[in-house]
């Protein structure tokens, strides 16, 4: 693992070049904050962590098109970077072209996506879960100023079960729900074919999106999985899903500061998104 010294973000736009039109400004200083309490004890941000280990996957590909796989995409973030990264050469890549599948579940922010990601780029309206339907979400102004809508009555909050339904009961009192399509990785990937990178932030639906993506890890159609956590111990429930089929790189939950290497060292702060990035064991087939 190593840091990629690449632009500071500045007046709203991100390390990529562009501006993150749609994301709320309480996601914009926390970043800040957080950066700078994290360069204060000699360790990266989680922000930072999560860049470095995108940067690792692009350097890598070894394909002649990079397919992506961006659930959770909110604004539009890593579909964004993705283009910028190659247009503007923030680090060298391999790939001539590059495709991306993006997925949000909140029909407040899925429109913005499709207008910040690249032409050709698919956004789509809906959930990750573990089987195809309909499923009810929480949106509303909690969410639309965290972007952090999630199922309303599964998955987990905070590492919580029980959190997640009373935080769903609150949404249908207050009536911020929503019934959105739900789909599983698996039922996408005959559209996808081979997918150089999965990166997932689906607000404490990782389980649910990794048990619906069995055949896909059984098969090792996905080369990378970068995944953001939501809990502690949802962070540990992820990992035997994946293990055996794929390499854990970097192990990083919230609440702590992780050594990586031994000159890399990230801080994320209790109640923020652990990381982990998985890479597969074994070539193509």
């Amino acid at each position: 693992m190593r840091h990629y010294a690449i632009r500071k973000e500045s007046r709203g736009v991100a390390w990529y070049g562009r501006e993150r039109v749609g994301c709320p400004e309480s996601i914009r200083r926390q970043m800040r904050r957080e950066g700078a309490i994290a360069n204060a004890n000699g360790a990266y941000s989680e922000r930072t962590c999560e860049v470095d280990c995108f940067l690792t996957v692009l350097s890598s590909a070894q394909g002649p098109i990079f397919t992506m796989l961006d659930l959770g995409t909110g604004w539009g973030e890593w579909s964004m970077a993705l283009v910028e990264v190659v247009k503007r050469r923030i680090v060298p890549v391999r790939f001539a072209g590059y495709r991306s599948t993006a997925v949000e579940c909140d029909p407040y922010f899925c429109p913005i996506a499709a207008r910040n990601t690249f032409p050709g780029a698919t956004v789509r309206l809906g959930a990750i879960s573990d089987r195809a339907g309909m499923v009810r979400i929480n949106t509303g102004r909690i969410s639309r100023r965290c972007c952090g809508s999630g199922l309303s009555f599964k998955g987990y909050f905070s590492g919580s079960r029980l959190l997640a339904k009373l935080l769903g009961i609150g949404h249908r009192l207050i009536k911020e729900t929503a019934l959105v399509p739900a789909f599983t990785i698996d039922s996408m990937m005959p559209q996808m074919g081979q997918v150089d990178l999965v990166v997932m932030d689906i607000q404490g639906a990782e389980l649910l999106a990794l048990k619906g993506a069995a055949q896909a890890i059984e098969s090792g159609r996905v080369d990378w999985w970068l995944i953001g956590t939501h809990g502690r111990k949802l962070h540990e429930k992820v990992k035997p899903l994946l293990q055996g089929r794929y390499e854990l790189v970097v192990d990083a939950p919230s609440g702590q500061i992780t050594d990586i290497t031994g000159d890399y060292r990230v801080e994320i702060a209790t109640g923020q998104d652990g990381i982990q990035l998985w890479r597969r064991i074994g070539e193509r087939e």
